[in-house]
């Protein structure tokens, strides 16, 4: 009988341990709603009260109990209300817990206090007891970016690396244009702090991605960030009836009831999108994060990287917000699949239709549809590269290697990047091995000034050789482009200034010798000289910018955005200007000229997809480098000019550029 007792014993606690490892994570979410402002603070009242059934509703459906969503409203949001009521949630969660954090309220810019934002001001949720002018009494009762960034990284480490974490914001986080007629979420109107309470230091580790909350690390749950608007946007109220609700949170809770067991962050996104698109037309919902997992806690899904279209025309043609720019021109086929169909399924899953770029400008195409679709169809289909023209990004390649086996086996990997063309005279970029005074040992890639762009290492596997032929010939071709191209267009002007700096002590200050020899007109500077760039805008309008150093090996390197922050981040509104960026570059090889440009538009420019998208990054709302295709890819003839009629180039404007270029000379 003892040795049954003990021998049952162990049966129940194995199965107590086994039961514990397939326990279900549990699901908890926090609801922030303010909308019942007092009278003395400024805010117009919101209807943030009618945003809360739809959350939690939308919640219940995803199997979040009803005992564990917390709703903190209007009296209880005060900034400490707030904050400690975040400080409960975190004590709350679990490793491996999923959690959801969503907040409706009003949003406003206010001074920067630590000096990490490129553009002095810090993005902030408005608290309940937080006034829209600073009258002295109240300085600290916005909930900054700075705060929020670091809850949600205490957040994170709770619920640990196998965790998971959405962020709902359905307010506006900038505020620097209004859009739309509705109630909004926000102001324009900057929370201006006394000038002994700004801080002057300057970081030049800037990064304001996602309102500075997304960031890294193996100890911290995966993290998807949704917010309501572009940081030059207010956030509009929607209708649901004759009620007012937040245009994101009536989206949200339409685009989970769409939801599936395959769903992921991206393709929910994509349905918030065009919820919105049609409750508040010209509002640009943003997101962030690990998009490609399935919707709270599921599995990782393979990246995807596509367009979606901007507009449909009655002649069946559609815009894409990609063109020359990210190596696209005409001739290039696509095709178009349903949301959330990756790059894998596509053998299996037959195109909703097909279609070839008729037009491509330098950051939007026109594609040309072999049928009829509808306008959603249209809008919510994921838009793949398909055949690839590429048009003015053709290298011609010289082999000059001395070993006959090496040199054979080169010239069937070329043959088959459809980019090269190979010459025997006057390549623009040669494969050396053993020649002209170069190593045997391994295969060099060289201009056709000399300058050495890559080198493979000894015993390099031959896949890797052959992917890395292709994508070196890839980042020359499209530096080359990009190297020469100016746009001038005076609505979007947007000027910039090399600005020489050094250290005195602990401060960075202007080099005056080296300015003075800039400003005749000559930039030559030395390996390890420091500089800081400065921005003019010219207009009295907000402007993206994108600025891309260019080496003279040919290699693109995007200066602003970095990697890993976004576009939208990225704009200057006429009483900025000019304005000094906080990062300091130094200056090093390869020597040669070294041009820097300048990007001006009117709508934030994703470059990711033209030469970021094989170190893993996603773009926004789309974008498959035309670097990303098989080797295999087979060229379609370009196809004849075909210009638009007159109703369907008003409906197809492409959006205009400006593009300012400087030389450096870089030297020992």
């Amino acid at each position: 009988m003892r040795r049954l007792f003990f021998t049952l014993t162990a049966i129940l606690i194995a199965s107590s341990i086994f039961a514990q490892e397939k326990k279900e994570p549990n699901k908890i979410a926090l609801i922030i709603a303010i909308g019942d402002y007092p009278e003395d603070g400024g805010w117009d009242k919101l209807s943030s009260a009618n945003d809360v059934p739809l959350i939690a509703g939308a919640l219940k459906q995803q199997g979040f109990k009803n005992e564990n969503i917390t709703i903190l409203k209007d009296k209880q949001a005060t900034f400490q209300g707030m904050k400690d009521a975040i400080d409960r949630f975190i004590k709350k969660a679990q490793k491996g817990d999923i959690a959801v954090l969503h907040y409706s309220g009003h949003g406003q810019q206010i001074d920067d206090d630590n000096g990490d934002e490129g553009d002095g001001l810090d993005e902030a949720l408005v608290p309940y007891d937080a006034p829209e002018e600073n009258t002295g009494a109240n300085i600290n009762k916005h909930f900054r970016d700075d705060l929020l960034g670091q809850k949600l990284k205490e957040l994170r480490t709770a619920l640990g690396p196998e965790g998971n974490l959405l962020v709902v914001l359905d307010a506006c986080h900038s505020g620097t244009a209004t859009r739309g007629l509705g109630t909004k979420r926000g102001t324009t109107k900057i929370y201006r702090m006394p000038a002994n309470m700004k801080k002057v230091v300057v970081k030049n580790d800037h990064n304001e991605a996602t309102l500075g909350l997304i960031d890294d690390g193996p100890e911290l749950a995966s993290m998807v960030a949704l917010e309501a608007c572009a940081p030059d946007q207010c956030n509009t109220e929607g209708k649901l009836g004759d009620t007012g609700v937040g245009s994101l949170s009536l989206s949200f809770s339409r685009a989970i009831e769409k939801a599936d067991k395959n769903t992921t962050y991206r393709g929910l996104f994509e349905n918030i999108r065009l919820e919105m698109a049609a409750m508040v037309p010209g509002q640009t919902p943003m997101s962030e994060g690990e998009l490609d997992k399935v919707i709270f806690g599921g599995k990782l899904m393979p990246k995807a990287y596509y367009f979606t279209a901007d507009s449909l025309t009655k002649d069946n043609m559609i815009k894409i917000t990609a063109g020359k720019l990210f190596g696209i021109f005409e001739g290039t086929t696509v095709k178009l699949y349903k949301p959330d169909t990756r790059p894998a399924d596509t053998a299996n899953v037959a195109p909703l239709a097909t279609g070839k770029i008729i037009r491509a400008d330098q950051y939007t195409s026109i594609i040309q549809l072999d049928k009829k679709v509808s306008i959603d169809i249209a809008k919510s289909s994921w838009i793949y590269l398909d055949e690839i023209n590429y048009g003015e990004l053709s290298v011609k390649v010289k082999i000059s290697i001395e070993d006959a086996d090496k040199s054979k086996l080169v010239n069937g990997y070329l043959k088959d990047i459809k980019q090269a063309s190979l010459v025997n005279e006057n390549g623009d970029l040669s494969v050396v091995s053993g020649t002209n005074g170069f190593s045997k040992d391994s295969i060099t890639l060289v201009t056709a000034q000399d300058i050495v762009i890559w080198q493979a290492p000894k015993e390099m596997d031959q896949q890797k050789l052959k992917e890395n032929l292709q994508d070196k010939i890839a980042d020359f071709a499209l530096a080359r482009y990009l190297k020469g191209l100016n746009m001038t267009n005076t609505d979007y002007q947007v000027t910039f200034e090399i600005v020489p700096v050094k250290k005195v002590g602990d401060n960075w200050v202007v080099d005056e010798e080296k300015k003075k020899q800039i400003d005749k007109g000559s930039i030559i500077l030395r390996e390890g000289d420091r500089f800081r760039i400065k921005i003019i805008n010219n207009t009295n309008r907000i402007l993206y910018y994108t600025i891309l150093d260019i080496a003279p090996d040919n290699s693109v390197t995007p200066l602003f955005p970095p990697k890993n922050d976004r576009p939208d981040n990225y704009n200057i509104r006429p009483d900025q200007s000019p304005l000094v960026l906080n990062r300091i570059f130094k200056v090093g090889k390869p020597y040669g000229t070294d041009v820097v440009k300048i990007i001006a538009s009117d709508k934030p420019l994703d470059l990711v997809a033209a030469f970021g998208s094989r170190d893993g990054m996603a773009t926004r709302g789309g974008g498959l480098s035309p670097f990303e295709k098989s080797i295999s890819s087979k060229m379609k003839k370009e196809p004849k000019k075909r210009g638009l009629g007159s109703d369907d180039e008003a409906n197809m404007q492409s959006n205009a550029v400006n593009i300012n270029s400087t030389s450096i000379t870089i030297t020992k």
